[in-house]
């Protein structure tokens, strides 16, 4: 797939999106099921979609290279509408990503939803492990009334936060190891958005968030927490992140964070387990990240940044084609004659299309 036809395609609202939108493994409306010991990679959505299912296990699965080409917010592990709604074993374990190999989820275009009337031109999605809990219980589902534990991963190179985090509330991320993750839009290697409070429906557990190695970025930051309700994650302090990156030191409410010079082996040359530096019983368990990389050797998986360089030339290139492709309003129901464009502070209807650029926007690209 190149970025000139996953563009040509952008406008597109039928089965011809499946091109650039497929996924390896769909689960949608499911219960007990259970992913083990796959080899996902390539494809250009999510590795695994998951939506309106619960008590979901993926683990000693590779996820590699996927989550390109897609229009919709797409990620390695895409859990973004998931449980039953059924408010009920709320303390039981229902969402579990633990022991897997996650790199290089990296979203190459701009994701659209028709029904928002407007779509940002810009790339923030393709993140690793992605949990999300819907702040209201819809027909469908859409809330996990449980506990989520993401554990034991290793996640590198993706264009978005390595572990992303939405509004899930009895939520454990525990003992992974993040290397050089938010490639795309300077995120951090995990980030952290709480539940909001005012919605009866939203979870309200305590989150964990301990025992992780990081090695981010130069412009990323190592966990960042959103919103009011900080004191909702317990453990930041009790993560190792590789001291000398601006990110590390101030990511949030200056909760300290325990630098040591590395918190991997030798990452330039492949090995991504637990330095000396660093006590036992922090990041993925080495045994497991050592088995996860000979699978990936076996398999040809390489692993390393995406090649498509998603700077700001680039990312100018696939915007100008999405504006000269604009198609009638009235040839396209599905995003209403009200649709606009949003290129940073400048806002576009279809009239005003010829109009672009008014302004250059400057993208922020992260750098190894």
């Amino acid at each position: 797939i190149t970025w000139e036809m996953a563009t040509d395609l952008w406008w597109l609202t039928d089965e011809r999106l499946n091109q650039t939108g497929a996924n390896g493994i769909s689960i949608n409306g499911c219960s007990n099921i259970t992913i083990r010991d796959c080899v996902i990679h390539d494809w250009p959505g999510s590795g695994i979609n998951e939506n309106y299912s619960e008590y979901v296990t993926v683990e000693g699965t590779i996820i590699a290279n996927n989550a390109r080409w897609s229009v919709g917010g797409v990620h390695g592990c895409a859990n973004s509408k998931p449980g039953t709604g059924q408010r009920v074993n709320e303390d039981e374990l229902k969402m579990l990503m633990s022991g897997n190999l996650v790199a290089a989820s990296h979203q190459c275009i701009p994701s659209r939803v028709t029904a928002k009337g407007f779509a940002d031109l810009k790339l923030d999605e393709g993140g690793g492990l992605h949990t999300q809990a819907q702040p209201q219980v819809t027909a469908e589902g859409g809330v996990v009334f449980g506990r989520w534990e993401v554990s034991n991963n290793l996640v590198l190179y993706c264009g978005k936060s390595g572990i992303n985090q939405n509004c899930t509330g009895q939520l454990t991320i525990e003992r992974n190891s993040l290397y050089c993750n938010g490639l795309n839009t300077g995120a951090s290697d995990i980030h952290l958005a709480p539940p909001k409070e005012n919605d009866p429906t939203a979870l309200t557990g305590t989150a964990i968030v301990r025992n992780n190695i990081i090695h981010s970025i130069p412009s990323g930051m190592s966990v960042n927490r959103l919103g009011v309700a900080a004191k909702k994650y317990d453990g930041v302090g009790e993560n190792y992140v590789a001291a000398g990156i601006p990110g590390n030191s101030d990511y949030v409410a200056n909760t300290p964070i325990e630098e040591v010079a590395a918190v991997f082996r030798d990452p330039a040359n492949g090995d991504f387990r637990r330095h000396s530096d660093v006590p036992a019983g922090n990041g993925a368990d080495d045994a497991i990240v050592y088995d996860l990389l000979q699978k990936a050797k076996d398999y040809g998986i390489v692993l390393a940044p995406c090649p498509v360089i998603t700077d700001e030339a680039y990312l100018n290139q696939v915007k100008k084609r999405i504006f000269d492709n604009w198609p009638d309003p009235a040839t396209i129901p599905a995003f209403g004659a009200g649709f606009l464009l949003h290129d940073g502070e400048e806002h576009y209807t279809y009239e005003q299309r010829a109009e672009y650029p008014r302004n250059a926007v400057k993208q922020t690209q992260g750098r190894i």
